[in-house]
């Protein structure tokens, strides 16, 4: 099987987003750094579960009053590639 060349790119996430409140204490805001559309956001756990996905509405604030105190990984997926950033949910 024949996979091609095409590859996903890591970018750094402070070129494309930051994420405020962080700590957060049940939501939190994505500001776009460059006006770069966002395609998804994911979150994932310590563990690398997937606990949140949304790919729409990325402009009002995301809800993780749900989600336990901790560490999360926030993926965000762009045409240009993949920016991560912690999250800590207090």
């Amino acid at each position: 099987v024949d996979f091609g060349t095409s590859s996903i790119n890591t970018l750094s996430s402070n070129s494309i987003f930051t994420l405020y409140p962080n700590p957060s204490n049940g939501s939190f805001s994505v500001k776009i750094n460059d006006q770069t559309p966002i395609k998804k956001l994911e979150i994932y756990n310590s563990i690398g579960q997937k606990v949140f996905s949304q790919v729409d509405n990325l402009q009002q604030a995301i809800d993780v009053s749900k989600l336990s105190k901790g560490i999360y990984l926030v993926s965000i997926a762009t045409d240009k590639g993949i920016a991560r950033e912690k999250l800590i949910v207090e």
